[in-house]
């Protein structure tokens, strides 16, 4: 994938990590900034806006038919 591909969201690679960034960047500051952790505040908040983007795609579907 390179940065111009576009995510199933709408968001370019290149936008998708900038959120990631500053979501990771937020709850660093919110544990205290802590030294050595970089990694695992970028995987929480990589986390998370996988699994927004996955709640968001479900929303898009169509519901399934009522019986």
């Amino acid at each position: 994938m390179t940065d111009d591909d576009e995510l199933p969201i709408g968001k370019s690679m290149q936008d998708f990590t900038a959120e990631v960034r500053a979501t990771a960047y937020f709850l660093w500051e919110q544990s205290g900034r802590p030294a050595g952790r970089e990694d695992e505040f970028w995987y929480k908040a990589l986390d998370q806006h996988i699994r927004a983007r996955a709640n968001a795609e479900k929303l898009d579907e169509e519901p399934p038919p009522r019986s």
